[in-house]
């Protein structure tokens, strides 16, 4: 909770309020009921962000995760660092994951108007989830087979070489850097085939979800309750892409000619592997992600069924998209009995607010003006 209010703290709010109390400070100005000069709201501006800097200092003092980040950033190799995350900031991290989460599971309604093989490729596909939900099992994809072509792909290499500086010739340093970018590349790529996620999300009631994740609602979602949250990372959205090279080289580095063996460099990199595939580009932000990542050795590169329990997670309840067929709702409904959770049918929101059209664009148009 406290970590919340850091948080919530750090994305601006505390600077909201500062701008609404300079609103306030100027018009009591305009009007003289109060002397307040242009140093005296300086002043004022100054005192609040010291006394907002302090409490974040304070907060971030007592709250055991960002004491944990704090430890993991005086930790001086790339392959300590990635270890203590994910022994110590991870956990604690992992406390702020939704005790209930949802997996949105697509299926495809057959039509007289689609050639046979369409129609037997849906059957196929929806018997497969209706067997893993029946099995209490979640399927997981190959990390190389989602729908983002960035998953995974989420970094790039800086473009020089710090020991070529003043020594090489540009036309020399872009070779170099471009056979260690392809080499790093072919690395990562080499374990990237080893990975498996399963996504879910922490609302039940995301329309765009509902729409790219269950077939505009002829699917259905299903409720999980986290009993142990051990495998499960919280997606972090970030803008841009993340420059990986650096720790790339170091970790080489420390293999090649430090004290770090062979195994603790292939678990380094495994667990660095983890670390990016739980982010993603802000833009998917509406998809509230929270994902399970597990390294496998399988055959079937497309992936594979892992049990609930394996994964820490517990049925809790089957709901139904509101387009979901008769066929498909009774196969769900049995379904349901045969596991003994509840099943229900989602609805239309209640409507909030009815809108004049014509006169909320008449006021958004003289906004504009």
């Amino acid at each position: 909770m406290l970590k919340k209010v850091i948080k919530s703290l750090s994305e601006g709010f505390v600077f909201k309020l500062l701008l609404l109390i300079e609103t306030v400070v100027s018009v009591i100005g305009v009007y003289r009921l109060c002397k307040f000069s242009k140093f005296d709201f300086v002043v004022i501006a100054i005192a609040f962000m010291l006394v907002y800097n302090v409490v974040i200092f304070i907060l971030k003092s007592i709250e055991p995760y960002y004491k944990s980040m704090k430890e993991m950033q005086k930790k001086k190799t790339v392959s300590e660092r990635i270890t203590y995350f994910f022994e110590k900031v991870l956990p604690e991290k992992r406390k702020d994951i939704p005790k209930t989460i949802y997996k949105y599971v697509s299926l495809n309604n057959t039509s007289s108007d689609y050639p046979q093989e369409i129609n037997q490729w849906y059957e196929e596909e929806n018997q497969k989830r209706f067997d893993s939900l029946t099995a209490n099992k979640i399927w997981l994809s190959n990390i190389t087979k989602l729908n983002d072509p960035c998953e995974g792909n989420h970094y790039e290499y800086s473009n020089w070489l710090p020991f070529d500086v003043g020594l090489v010739d540009d036309v020399i340093a872009k070779e170099r850097c471009t056979k260690r970018s392809e080499s790093f590349y072919n690395a990562w790529n080499t374990l990237r085939s080893y990975f498996y996620t399963s996504s879910f999300s922490a609302s039940y009631d995301n329309m765009p979800m509902w729409a790219h994740y269950c077939s505009n609602h002829q699917g259905y979602c299903i409720e999980y309750e986290v009993v142990n949250p051990s495998k499960l990372f919280e997606v972090q959205y970030w803008v841009g892409r993340i420059d990986l090279g650096h720790d790339m080289e170091q970790l080489y580095s420390e293999y090649f000619f430090y004290n770090i063996d062979e195994l603790q460099f292939r678990s380094a990199l495994s667990k660095l592997q983890m670390y990016i595939y739980s982010m993603k580009s802000s833009q998917w932000k509406y998809e509230q992600e929270i994902r399970t990542i597990l390294q496998l050795n399988c055959n079937d590169k497309t992936g594979m069924n892992i049990s609930c329990e394996e994964l820490g997670l517990k049925i809790k309840k089957i709901l139904v998209g509101i387009n979901c067929s008769d066929e498909h709702e009774t196969i769900l409904t049995a379904i349901s009995n045969e596991l003994g959770i509840e099943i229900e049918k989602m609805t239309f929101h209640p409507i909030e607010r009815i809108v004049d059209l014509p006169s909320e664009i008449k006021k958004r148009n003289n906004n504009l003006k």
